[in-house]
């Protein structure tokens, strides 16, 4: 899309702009890791399912980045309703629903999530369509559209519970304990 709307010297200023505004937690996570020189967590022992650190900096970046079409779908949409409401309908002003209620109400399939983030995967598509319309595919647009496209199955991914591994002792292990 970057392509068709913006001349090409501009496309680089975009994309670091970009990427410094969503990945400001990494960038941040990096700068305290090297201030504090923890890059190494294998010495600490956390019993809780968590990915901290630098790593989890790193996987969040990548998580929003993978949403990001349908987190932008969101917030536009909020904006939008809000601005109906309070200009126009004067009607369901303080309309919420709580985080569990969400969540009781919530299916975990991964037609579901399509079904939930299909703005996701039409943005992908409509990347593609727009720099072909352009006359050429950039691996960097083509990579972000792959991404948004599968973005409902990585949302499904890591939204499955964790399988609970359970170690088995052997008999040698058992008399020794």
């Amino acid at each position: 899309v970057a392509s068709i709307l913006i001349p090409s010297w501009q496309h680089w200023w975009i994309l670091a702009l970009a990427g410094i505004s969503l990945g400001f937690s990494l960038i941040t996570a990096v700068i305290g890791a090297i201030g504090s020189g923890y890059f190494n967590f294998r010495n600490q022992k956390c019993n809780a399912t968590i990915i901290y650190g630098v790593k989890g900096a790193f996987l969040q970046f990548l998580v929003t980045l993978v949403c990001l079409p349908y987190t932008a779908y969101m917030m536009a949409d909020a904006v939008i309703r809000t601005l109906w409401r309070l200009g126009v309908s004067h009607k369901n002003m303080l309309e919420w629903v709580t985080a569990a209620d969400a969540e009781k109400r919530s299916k975990n399939g991964l037609a579901h999530h399509y079904g939930k983030m299909w703005f996701s995967p039409l943005a992908g598509m409509l990347l593609l369509a727009a720099d072909a319309v352009g006359g050429a595919v950039y691996p960097l647009s083509a990579a972000f559209a792959i991404l948004w496209i599968f973005a409902p199955v990585v949302a499904w991914r890591i939204s499955q519970p964790e399988q609970e591994q359970r170690f088995q002792f052997s008999e040698r292990e058992i008399q020794h304990l």
